[in-house]
């Protein structure tokens, strides 16, 4: 990549695999690049105001038991959901031969190949489950646990598996436009 010098501000440097950028094609890419920049910019702030504002509405409602408001222009609805996380080993251990009852355990395998091998990338795959090096492997495991029989499963069993879990309320909120 090359640095294009242009006339539009001293201060701006633009990298392309070109030499030379028409100065039109330079003032539009600058203009839209400043105003992709302001707009990130007001976002986050706007993020962090809501995540204020949020928290405040929470603790009203908590306080007053407010659960809804409407007006002219939205209806505002609050309203507590509990998450539940889940210790898997923990839960191996309770449910003992009813985990594979109740658990479905995925496993995904990303392979990152640097850029230099992507000519590999065929033979990559046709080796595949022979040896692949680890710098390229990643394993994540995604766990579906089926919370309905789980809970028949603990009840009939006579199982504790609240060890298992952390619960934690997190407050939704709604809007809607009138």
């Amino acid at each position: 990549m090359e640095s294009a010098n242009t006339s539009l501000h001293e201060k701006i440097r633009i990298f392309s695999k070109r030499s030379l950028i028409d100065e039109k094609t330079t003032k539009r890419f600058f203009i839209l690049a400043q105003k992709y920049f302001k707009l990130k910019k007001r976002i986050g702030k706007l993020e962090e105001e809501i995540k204020k504002t949020k928290d405040k509405i929470v603790e009203i409602s908590k306080i007053y038991g407010i659960k809804k408001i409407e007006s002219e222009d939205f209806i505002l609805t609050i309203f507590p959901k509990e998450k539940i996380e889940w210790n898997i080993e923990e839960l191996k251990k309770i449910l003992k031969g009813f985990y594979p009852l109740v658990v479905r355990e995925k496993k995904i395998i990303k392979i990152t190949i640097p850029g230099e091998k992507i000519a590999l990338a065929q033979e990559i795959k046709k080796v595949l489950e022979k040896k692949i090096p680890k710098e390229w492997f990643a394993e994540e495991t995604i766990v579906e646990i089926e919370k309905k029989k789980l809970k028949e499963i603990a009840e009939k069993h006579l199982i504790n598996i609240v060890d298992a879990q952390k619960k934690e309320i997190i407050w939704a909120i709604k809007v809607l436009e009138k």
